[in-house]
């Protein structure tokens, strides 16, 4: 019998031995899914990730499984994304990005959160969502690849004003379109107090490049 997403609900009843469910499927054999744990603790990193880097399964191969073993909804982006704008702000940005995860909306009257996943299982990704969102009390889980999630991601804000957004690559500089008025339409200033401004402004954006 297949699992539901809600069993997955305050990440309780996932079974911590869910990937023995590859080898049951035929996806991996026992040798391989060895070789992946002995990677996982050797480099402490997550099992998901090592299956993918060494190539026993693509990641599609892998969301395409889990989303079909636990019978999680698989992200059209056909979705309305109207209830994830308040959810995604610069406060939550980078942690965002780093999980790999999308909110679509927090319902206040029964606190479950639907997310976006790349990695649906992972109980400890779960849980730290649940302390973003500290209202939430249940999780709704839908599966993307992760080229899907930093797209839906890069579109959510892409959408907020130059005052919200924070770019975290290289060279991020914070946004002055604010201070174009120093430059139009404002009353005349004294040479000295322009020269000081100046001075500022140009300290302010060299300190952010």
């Amino acid at each position: 019998m297949k699992n539901t997403y809600n069993t997955l609900k305050i990440n309780k009843n996932i079974p911590l031995d869910y990937h023995e469910h590859l080898i049951q499927s035929g996806l991996l054999t026992q040798q391989q899914l060895d070789l992946a744990k002995a990677e996982q603790h050797l480099n402490n990193s997550s099992l998901r990730s090592v299956i993918l880097k060494t190539g026993f399964l693509t990641e599609r191969e892998l969301l395409t499984w889990t989303c079909t073993e636990f019978a999680l909804p698989v992200f059209s982006r056909d979705h309305d994304l109207s209830f994830a704008r308040p959810l995604c702000s610069p406060d939550t940005q980078k942690q965002l990005y780093d999980l790999k995860a999308v909110p679509l909306n927090l319902k206040m009257e029964t606190g479950e959160l639907t997310i976006v996943l790349s990695d649906p299982l992972d109980i400890t990704l779960q849980d730290h969502l649940l302390n973003i969102y500290p209202k939430a009390t249940s999780l709704k889980i839908l599966g993307a690849l992760e080229k899907e999630i930093i797209s839906i991601l890069d579109q959510l804000y892409e959408q907020q004003s130059p005052y919200e957004k924070q770019n975290y690559g290289p060279g991020a500089q914070e946004p002055t379109e604010h201070l174009s008025y120093l430059a139009n339409g404002a009353p005349a200033l004294s040479t000295n107090t322009a020269d000081l401004i100046d001075t500022f402004l140009e300290n302010a954006v060299k300190s952010h490049a």
